[in-house]
């Protein structure tokens, strides 16, 4: 096994074993969509809601950094921006510390 199939086996959490028709030489396949039921739509939301949210924090913070990077000696509209920098920032980390600890209860919930 080369290492490209094991960073690909890896991403893909099958163990080090890739799905067929991900890398040349296998014969194409439909990739398993995952778990079915209850936990899959849970953990599908929950990847949905968590990615839709850092997306927009990060688009926030690149549009406040603008802001501060444009505020032609202006204090009070580099303040503002710088506020609302940080308050992004401190958000995203928030999501990122809730991510992990919902995937953890939803992991502990469905699969004992």
């Amino acid at each position: 096994m080369n290492l490209v199939h094991w960073l690909i086996g890896t991403a893909f959490a099958q163990g080090g074993s890739v799905p067929d028709g991900i890398l040349p030489g296998k014969p194409p396949q439909t990739i398993p969509a995952g778990t079915n039921g209850l936990p899959g739509l849970a953990q599908d939301i929950v990847n949905i809601g968590f990615t839709l949210a850092g997306g927009i924090t990060l688009i926030v913070i690149v549009v406040l950094g603008y802001t501060m990077f444009t505020s032609k000696g202006n204090d009070a509209e580099f303040k503002k921006a710088l506020t609302g920098v940080s308050y992004a920032a401190i958000g995203l980390l928030v999501m990122g510390i809730s991510y992990l600890l919902v995937r953890t209860l939803l992991t502990l919930q469905f699969n004992n």
